[in-house]
């Protein structure tokens, strides 16, 4: 700025007013470039324009009256849109207000303006331009950053998405669909894959894929180290992998080459997959089919990526591990069991081979028991008839040739005294042979034999005789052993039991053989049964030896009744 004119009167000369008005239009002109402002006027009927200086700080450019129109420069996009709204102002007297771009400036490029003007009266139309350049470029920088945020903020969430996914344990197949597509979105690729490493084969096999043609999908369903692919080539370095252009790739293998061609794919990029304890689970990777860089704002959001799909492929393996594990371990058990069911087969036969011995063992103790006893009671019964009974009958036939006139009173009732004695004695011989070795019992069998013995006991006792299946034919030993546990039972309730009246019943079934012997006698108390009498410990003996049960109910005074059940041997 100058400095004012020397002037001491008090009325301020013309000269003075005229550095007043400069130094005022100075400081508009300067407060107006600072804001990027220039002013101007414009006389609708006159076309005559005066606007202030520093177009060229502002503008880039000088205006001049005669390029106000120029001035103007604006871009052809936006000239039907700024004449429309200055007609429209010139018309209706209104304020004009827009936005619109120049072209034509210093640096070649648009830059963009803000005019606002009115009308001072019916001609005169005053107004600013300012240049918003800066601000519409900071505006743009804003929505492509919001832009930016908002393409990132739905990243974030489809991650997010995942990741409750993974902890909700959807399907596998599923979860492996929703991160390809996640994949796909965040590296704005194309196509995409997920490979499991098998550590047997050190080889990837492809898990998902996402945009594979079949040949494509069949040509990497196993790729080893030394495949020329991304994928490959990650696993052999341990880092990322970026291919900018297959086609440009000189290293790649024929047979790879095609297999990209046959999906399109001219950009590739592999991400190795790191479990949590640092070891390489597997391969996440994705392709575009035009040439493309990944930003470092997609690789972080892609890694995040990765590093679900690496907990996803790890639990997963940890769950086949388990499945396997549990399915080994079933079949050890199922192994296992079928051992236990051959062993305890074996020592169930072995048990039954052995209970057969000791059975046929037992057997053979009880045939020889009872074919001792039969020996034996045969002996007996041989010398009291042929012995005792013929002694006997000897007496009797010297005592019969005596004369009872020749002898006195007395002796003759002695001799018939001897003689009756003689008679009982014989009798009783002979019936005790007959019961040592009843040959009736060989000759016509249980029911005449038993019928037989109640014969015997008619004076004593009335005894009543029923039969059943006696068509089964018993064993030998069998049949005898029966004979003569019935025989003691029905000798014991005549000669014992002080009874009149006594039933026995003898059924025989294809299992078993049951006998039923009771009578009205005096009874007696169980607690001694075992030790009272040799008739009952023979009894239990035979009972026992013929694996038989033996159920025996008395009471004094009430009778008894005894229940016997033995295993049936019969005679095929």
């Amino acid at each position: 700025m100058s400095d004012p004119p020397n002037n001491n009167s008090p009325r301020i000369n013309g000269s003075h007013q005229n550095w007043i008005l400069r130094e005022s239009e100075e400081r508009l002109r300067l407060s107006t470039a600072a804001g990027g402002l220039i002013s101007w006027e414009r006389d609708i009927n006159t076309g005559e324009v005066n606007f202030s200086g520093g177009a060229r700080d502002v503008l880039g450019f000088e205006v001049s009256q005669d390029t106000f129109e120029h001035f103007m420069h604006v871009h052809p996009d936006d000239v039907v849109r700024v004449e429309e709204a200055i007609q429209h102002a010139i018309n209706a007297k209104e304020p004009l207000m827009i936005e619109h771009r120049l072209a034509g400036t210093r640096e070649g490029q648009p830059i963009w303006v803000r005019v606002a003007a009115r009308f001072v009266d019916d001609h005169r139309l005053i107004g600013i331009t300012q240049n918003i350049d800066a601000q519409k470029k900071a505006e743009a920088i804003l929505r492509e950053s919001e832009t930016r945020l908002t393409i990132e903020l739905a990243d974030m969430q489809e991650l997010q998405r995942i990741s409750r996914s993974l902890i909700e344990e959807e399907g596998t197949d599923a979860l492996y669909a929703q991160i390809l597509d996640a994949a796909t979105v965040v590296m704005h690729s194309d196509t995409a894959s997920i490979q499991k490493l098998v550590p047997e084969r050190n080889e990837l096999f492809l898990l998902a894929h996402k945009g594979f043609a079949a040949g494509s999908a069949k040509q990497w369903e196993w790729v080893s180290v030394e495949e020329k692919t991304s994928c490959g080539l990650a696993l052999l370095l341990g880092e990322r992998v970026i291919i900018p252009d297959i086609e440009s790739w000189d290293d790649i293998a024929i047979a790879d080459l095609e297999a990209y061609r046959l999906s399109g794919i001219r950009t590739t990029q592999s991400t190795r997959l790191i479990s949590r304890s640092g070891s390489i689970v597997g391969m996440i990777s994705t392709h575009w089919r035009r040439p493309y860089h990944p930003s470092e704002k997609e690789l972080q959001l892609f890694d995040i990526l990765a590093r679900q799909t690496a907990d996803l492929i790890e639990r997963k393996s940890a769950e086949e591990a388990l499945r396997e594990s549990e399915q080994k371990l079933r079949e050890f058990n199922n192994t296992l069991e079928v051992q236990v069911e051959e062993r305890t087969a074996e020592l169930t036969r072995l048990t039954s081979k052995q209970k057969e011995l000791e059975e046929l063992q037992q057997q053979q103790i009880f045939r020889t028991i009872l074919d001792t006893q039969e020996q034996e009671r045969k002996r007996i019964a041989e010398n009291l008839h042929n012995g005792l009974g013929q002694l006997l009958y000897g007496v009797k036939l010297s005592l019969d040739q005596l004369d009872e006139k020749d002898a006195d009173t007395v002796s003759a009732q002695i001799v018939r005294n001897t003689d009756r004695l003689l008679n009982d004695a014989i009798n009783e011989a002979r019936r005790i042979s007959h019961e040592l070795m009843p040959a009736i019992l060989e000759d016509f069998g249980l029911k005449t034999a038993i019928e037989d013995i109640s014969r015997q006991f008619k004076d004593k006792i009335r005894f009543k005789c029923r039969f059943k299946g006696l068509a089964n034919k018993l064993d030998k030993y069998v049949e005898i052993a029966v004979f003569r546990i019935i025989q003691e039972l029905m000798t014991n309730a005549a000669k014992h039991s002080n009874a009149t009246e006594a039933s026995v019943m003898l059924e025989i079934y294809k299992t078993h053989i049951v006998i039923l012997v009771q009578d009205n006698g005096k009874g007696f108390d169980l607690p001694g049964e075992k030790g009272d009498g040799i008739g009952l410990k023979t009894i239990h003996n035979k009972v026992s030896l013929l694996n038989g049960k033996i159920n025996i109910v008395s009471k004094p005074g009430e009778g008894t009744v005894i229940n016997i059940d033995i295993p049936a041997k019969l005679n095929n």
